[in-house]
């Protein structure tokens, strides 16, 4: 596991308790990760999980290694255990078909709105190539 990935899990299971549906979620670890410096998109699309369902409308997090962020496929799907929750490779039977990629943005402001604080709530990247006067 890389120091990204080890990131963006304990990043996920702080923001995961928070009332927000995936567009709101996967904004809030995009900010936390654009913050540190952490490569990464922004995907719009659909999750198909074979066997379970398919949300048409959803929003993740893809590291530059491949790996899936998602905390909310369970919010629609439920919590059978093919449906992907947390930072993972996708398996075959998860389908994530992604419409749009969006390059991640910094906002402060937008961030307070989504979790009710600062970035500098949260924990840093232990290898963040941030500024600190970032967010």
């Amino acid at each position: 596991m890389t120091p990204e990935h080890r990131f963006a899990a304990e990043s996920l299971r702080l923001l995961d308790p928070l009332p927000l549906e995936c567009d709101g979620l996967a904004r809030a670890l995009s900010m936390l990760l654009a913050r540190d410096g952490i490569e990464h998109q922004v995907h719009i699309g659909a999750l198909s999980v074979a066997g379970v369902g398919r949300i048409p409308h959803h929003w993740w997090i893809e590291l530059e290694g491949g790996e899936i962020c998602d905390a909310r496929a369970r919010m629609w799907l439920g919590a059978d255990e093919r449906v992907p929750h947390g930072v993972f490779e996708a398996q075959a039977w998860q389908g994530y078909a992604s419409k749009r990629a969006m390059r991640p943005t910094l906002s402060p402001v937008l961030f307070g709105i989504l979790t009710g604080g600062p970035t500098q709530g949260y924990p840093r990247a232990s290898n963040s190539k941030a500024r600190s006067s970032n967010g």
